[in-house]
C-alpha cells in the first residue's frame, strides 16, 4: 500500500518505455506523484538513446512524474537527489544482508549507481519547460533486481549486476517498489522544503572518480581534468590545464582502476 493518496501507480505489464508513457501522461495533465511501472519494457532505454535491457520479472523499470518549481537550469539537483536515494536504498539492502561482505555503492555521475565496479541502477531525467520553467519532470528508473549472470546479454555481462547477484537474496518486486517510492517522494518533499540543502557534500561523498584524472566525452568533444565535485545545480566540476570548467552532460572515461 502507498501511503499518501497523492500517489499514484499505474501497473502494466508491457510498455515500449515507461518514460514515454510517463510524458503522454503529464502532458494531459497527470499530476505530481504518478508513478508509471512496466513489468518489461521493449524499448527501454538510457541517455543518449542507449538500450536498457528490461525483461519482465527481473526488475524494476519505472517513471516518475514531479512537477518541481524550480529553474530549467536547476533540474540536475534532481538527478542527484534521485542518485543519492536510490544508492542510499541499495546500501541499505546489502547491509540488511547477513553474513555478506559489504561492497561499496558508488555513484557515477551523471546517473549511474554500481555495486563495487558493476552498474545496478541507471536513471533518466526528461523534461518540459516554458519560460525557463519546469513544467513537468520524468524521472525513469531501471533497477537491475532479480538477474542472475546469464540473464545479461554478452556484451554486459562483466559490467552489469543485480541485487539478487550482490546479496543472494530474493525481493519481491511489488513491495520493494512500494518502498522506495514511499521514501522518495517523502525524502524529495523535504529537500524540496529545504532547497537541497546539503545534498552536495553527502553526494560527492559516494562520487566514482573525485579528484581523479578523467576524460569526459561530451557533444563537443572529449575534454581531460580532474574531477573536484559538482557544482550547486549539479553539474560536473572539472580542473583542466585552462582553468575549471563546468560540464550539464557527457560520458565519463578514466585509465584508472575502479575502487574496490
Amino acid at each position: 500500500m502507498i501511503a499518501g493518496s497523492e500517489i499514484r501507480i499505474k501497473h502494466f505489464t508491457e510498455l515500449p518505455s515507461t518514460n514515454d508513457t510517463a510524458k503522454l501522461m503529464a502532458e494531459e495533465g497527470a499530476p505530481e506523484g504518478l508513478v508509471v511501472r512496466a513489468d518489461r519494457q521493449t524499448a527501454g532505454r538510457g541517455r543518449f538513446e542507449r538500450k536498457w535491457e528490461s525483461p519482465a520479472g527481473k526488475g524494476l523499470w519505472f517513471s516518475l512524474v514531479l512537477r518541481p518549481r524550480i529553474e530549467l537550469k536547476r533540474i540536475g539537483l534532481i538527478n542527484v537527489f534521485t542518485a543519492l536515494f536510490l544508492r542510499n536504498i541499495i546500501d541499505r539492502l546489502l547491509r540488511e544482508t547477513p553474513g555478506k561482505k559489504q561492497i561499496n555503492v558508488y555513484l557515477k555521475w551523471p546517473n549511474d549507481i554500481l555495486i563495487g565496479t558493476k552498474k545496478v541502477c541507471g536513471i533518466l531525467l526528461e523534461s518540459s519547460s516554458r519560460f525557463n520553467k519546469v513544467e513537468y519532470l520524468i524521472v525513469g528508473v531501471g533497477l537491475n533486481v532479480l538477474q542472475t549472470r546469464g540473464d545479461f546479454g554478452e556484451e554486459i555481462r562483466n559490467m552489469a549486476t543485480s541485487l539478487k547477484m550482490e546479496s543472494g537474496r530474493d525481493f519481491q518486486l511489488s513491495l520493494l517498489l512500494d518502498d522506495i517510492v514511499n521514501g522518495y517522494f517523502s525524502d524529495y518533499r523535504q529537500a524540496v522544503e529545504e532547497n537541497f540543502s546539503g545534498i552536495i557534500p553527502e553526494y560527492e561523498r559516494h562520487l566514482l572518480y573525485l579528484y581523479q584524472e578523467i576524460q569526459v566525452q561530451t557533444l563537443k568533444g572529449r575534454i581531460s581534468g580532474k574531477m573536484i565535485g559538482v557544482d550547486e545545480n549539479g553539474f560536473l566540476r572539472l580542473e583542466t590545464a585552462s582553468g575549471e570548467m563546468k560540464i550539464t552532460a557527457g560520458d565519463i572515461w578514466t585509465d584508472t582502476r575502479l575502487p574496490v
